[in-house]
């Protein structure tokens, strides 16, 4: 590969450069900033300033295919290892019987419908 030429500015070059700076605006004009929130927020523009919500603290952070409770993982490793179960047919389990529970007759022959597929 090829080797680059290094850039050298002498004062020929930099006088090349010198062209490209800005200059100081004239008669710049000051921006009313309440101005503007007002026509934007009238125009249905959102704040990205952060909110000053309080931060609820979520208790369902441990992922398992859903978000639980850190301790509700454990309890349900324990489930399935003393009862020898899947933690799929726990589940399939569990939503049997609170469908029973809550007297869900429908789904709980939709329910049967799907499993004994």
């Amino acid at each position: 590969m090829a080797e680059r030429k290094p850039l050298i500015v002498n004062e020929e070059g930099s006088n090349a450069f010198n062209q490209f700076t800005t200059k100081a605006a004239v008669n710049k004009k000051s921006v009313d900033v309440g101005l503007i929130e007002k026509v934007a927020k009238n125009h249905g523009f959102t704040s990205r300033e952060p909110s000053l919500k309080s931060k609820v603290e979520n208790p369902y952070t441990t992922p398992m295919g859903f978000r639980a409770r850190e301790q509700m993982k454990e309890l349900i490793d324990d489930i399935c290892y003393f009862k020898k179960l899947k933690k799929q047919i726990l589940f399939e389990q569990a939503i049997l019987a609170f469908l029973e529970q809550e007297e869900m007759t429908n789904l709980i022959e939709k329910y049967r419908a799907i499993v004994d597929d």
